[in-house]
């Protein structure tokens, strides 16, 4: 996979598996957007995106490393803010680049595991509710971004 770089742009997109979808309904976009605003919108800036049921497609120019690195550092030092001289240690490229790759699967981990909890729990509720039936959903059904396609523009 190509590792994301400063002050570059990208096309990023997903496509579930199979016939599935990825968003089933308003509140996955919502829940997506939110978590798209948290993980992502602090190092890249958008300037597309289109969310459909069973893809997604984002336009994103990432920030300039200098920005990388202040987002870096005020996220490690709200995490690690009593480890002595946090503050003091250099920030290389591959630091930057690990952070960036890390934001977007923090967000892909995030909505898949929210989604795959919601698409269980719902599971479940059905076949409470009718005992005959057999639940519909399989592993293979829960969906993944960890294959997502990143394209150099």
């Amino acid at each position: 996979m190509e590792k994301l770089q400063p002050n570059s742009s990208y096309h990023i997109f997903n496509h579930a598996n199979g016939f599935e979808n990825i968003f089933t309904e308003d509140e996955n976009y919502r829940f997506f957007l939110d978590k798209y605003q948290q993980y992502i919108l602090p190092i890249a800036e958008t300037y597309a995106y289109c969310l459909l049921p069973n893809h997604f497609h984002l336009v994103v120019r990432i920030r300039r490393k200098e920005v990388i690195e202040e987002v870096y550092r005020n996220f490690k030092s709200t995490n690690f803010s009593k480890v002595p001289n946090f503050g003091k240690v250099e920030i290389t490229d591959n630091i930057i680049e690990r952070f960036i790759s890390k934001q977007f699967a923090n967000l892909f981990s995030c909505y898949t595991q929210s989604f795959n909890k919601v698409k269980t729990s719902r599971s479940a509720t059905d076949s409470r509710a009718q005992t005959n039936k057999t639940s519909n959903y399989s592993k293979r059904d829960y969906q993944s971004f960890s294959e997502y396609q990143i394209k150099n523009i």
